[in-house]
């Protein structure tokens, strides 16, 4: 059972799921992003990683960030890790950045 704690906390922690559990069934995992909800029974937490069942809740869409940089579009995947910190970094106001800081 302790598997099955570990596997709904880490769960939990992600912010665009919502998880609701069924009674001694399963799990319901709603991804919040893509409006998708998916069952998950309690056996298949056990053999599955989070990162799977993450995976199957967008319902096998292919997701990649792509960002515009100085006229340019690219997608994140490509980037190290340096260029991906960059992009955590950046302040954003509203929906977009807009090169103003404020602190």
């Amino acid at each position: 059972m302790y598997e099955i704690d570990s596997q709904l906390e880490t769960l939990g922690r992600n912010k665009s799921l919502e998880v609701t559990m069924d009674g001694d069934k399963g799990v319901f995992v709603k991804n919040n992003n893509f409006d998708s909800t998916i069952f998950v029974t309690l056996d298949a937490l056990k053999k599955n990683s989070v990162d799977t069942i993450v995976a199957q809740s967008v319902q096998g869409r292919d997701v990649d960030q792509i960002t515009r940089i100085t006229g340019y579009f690219s997608t994140v995947s490509n980037w190290n890790k340096g260029k991906i910190a960059e992009l955590k970094d950046r302040y954003r106001v509203g929906k977009y950045f807009d090169g103003s800081i404020t602190n």
